[in-house]
């Protein structure tokens, strides 16, 4: 079984803002035609592991439609994937529109934890309090607070949290996320389970 959980489980809001300005229809779909052909040169070399030219090509593809929100993500599912970890702050940031879903700073907290930026376990214990205080989290979002049991507390305890869990959490959908958090945390460090999370890698 993939153990990964993608980053799209958080990010994937693919519905465009709504522009300020109507430009002509025409010209629209000039700019949006640009922009699609550099999001798919960045696509071809994202495959294709070239990464510097996969950077220019999705930076480029963003400052051609700031608020496309596919874009944003793509670029920080590239910025993980090249140790380019302020970068993706940056960009997770943008998503930030209302504030409403912590996994956003959960994840800004996890990248922040493998740059060693000091004190940040203040901040996880903070996200950590919220989802443990929330008694209608997803399955998605409890993966995250079973990775931060075993980060708090230890493996032990996360399993035996898992195992409670998986008394409500019944559909083949949770199945799999819980399956999933047991196998990062039965096979990775404390750190390595966090990171793990958000396909960060050394």
């Amino acid at each position: 079984m993939n153990c990964k959980i993608y980053l799209l489980i958080l990010l994937v809001t693919l519905s465009s803002s709504c522009q300020n300005k109507q430009p002509e229809t025409k010209t629209v779909a000039k700019t949006d035609t640009k922009c699609l052909k550099l999001f798919q040169k960045y696509r071809e070399k994202f495959v294709t592991s070239e990464k510097d030219s996969a950077r220019d090509y999705i930076e480029s593809a963003m400052k051609c439609a700031p608020e496309n929100k596919n874009y944003i993500n793509n670029a920080i599912q590239l910025y993980i994937k090249i140790g380019s970890y302020e970068n993706a702050i940056t960009q997770i940031e943008k998503l930030k529109s209302d504030g409403s879903d912590i996994s956003l700073d959960f994840m800004i907290s996890v990248l922040k934890l493998k740059m060693n930026v000091p004190s940040i376990d203040n901040d996880l214990r903070k996200i950590y309090g919220q989802y443990k205080n929330n008694k209608q989290l997803t399955s998605s979002n409890l993966i995250y607070k079973i990775a931060l049991d075993n980060y708090f507390n230890d493996r032990n305890y996360a399993l035996n949290q898992l195992k409670e869990y998986r008394k409500v959490y019944i559909t083949e959908y949770d199945v799999q996320n819980l399956d999933a958090a047991e196998s990062l945390v039965k096979s990775l460090g404390k750190k390595e389970v966090l990171f793990a999370l958000f396909n960060i890698k050394d």
